[in-house]
């Protein structure tokens, strides 16, 4: 299968990554995890919970089996030091029964940004595993995997802001002189999102999200990304608060209302 490429802005959700879903985790081509680190900490669902590996021995490869069949057509890689120059390639795969399938390939860029791979074709199964590179490479760290929905928005918010911060950090010299350095980067920490007029079909979804839902933003300037995603870092975050504000003309319902609608996530990583 392709890629899966968007006209408009979509929305990653209905993840399934959970203690609760997942029956087990296998990995190969990692001998050993970080002691405290383990694979089984991508399932907690909190991205700074993070399985850190020791040893790789060959083409690292994640598998996760759950407790029943889900169809999936969206994953994400969220807070993780998977880097797109010693791991180029990202590939999908599930298990149909007896062999593996492939889903869907992407190329990785050349740093650490977060990962989402979309596939034009819901895949059901129980079993889904992703593989990075093609060989033997550096160890990594990953934070939260995404395992889910996609949904193409019926029109592009009208405004988007995203707020970005880095703590500036007073420490002392040897003598008592005092300076200000720039302390560890804080990656996007709030996305905002305002539609005008947005359909009442719109309105029931992102109501119908729950409270600190994880959600993956493939934000307008990525509609079109078809085998790598460049530009404007994709936005994984929580649910913080929604505003819908009816507009008219139309009652609640009908396919002629209208909403002012505003959305805020707080960032995943």
């Amino acid at each position: 299968m392709a890629v899966k490429t968007f006209t408009r802005m979509a929305v990653a959700y209905g993840n399934k990554t959970s203690p609760g879903n997942i029956s087990a985790m296998v990995s190969s081509g990692i001998t050993s995890f970080v002691s405290g680190f383990p694979l089984s900490n991508i399932e907690i669902p909190d991205s700074w919970t993070t399985t850190k590996t020791s040893v790789i021995s060959g083409q690292p490869i994640i598998e996760f089996q759950f407790a029943a069949s889900h169809t999936i057509n969206v994953m994400g890689i969220i807070n993780h030091t998977i880097n797109g120059a010693d791991y180029p390639t990202i590939a999908v795969e599930r298990w149909n029964g007896s062999s593996w399938d492939a889903v869907a390939s992407m190329t990785q860029p050349q740093d650490t940004r977060d990962i989402w791979v979309a596939w034009d074709t819901s895949t059901s199964a129980s079993r889904f595993r992703f593989k990075l590179g093609s060989g033997v490479g550096p160890n990594f760290m990953i934070g939260q995997v995404f395992w889910g929905f996609y949904r193409q928005v019926d029109q592009n918010p009208l405004i988007m802001n995203q707020a970005l911060s880095t703590p500036l950090v007073v420490e002392t010299a040897t003598g008592g002189a005092k300076y200000i350095t720039f302390g560890a980067e804080v990656r996007t920490a709030v996305l905002e999102l305002t539609w005008s007029r947005a359909k009442d079909s719109e309105t029931e979804f992102w109501f119908q999200r729950g409270k600190y839902e994880l959600l993956g933003i493939l934000t307008p300037e990525h509609s079109d990304a078809t085998t790598v995603i460049l530009g404007q870092e994709i936005f994984w975050g929580y649910v913080k608060n929604r505003t819908m504000t009816p507009r008219g003309p139309g009652s609640t319902g009908s396919t002629q209302a209208k909403y002012d609608m505003t959305i805020a996530l707080e960032g995943a990583s």
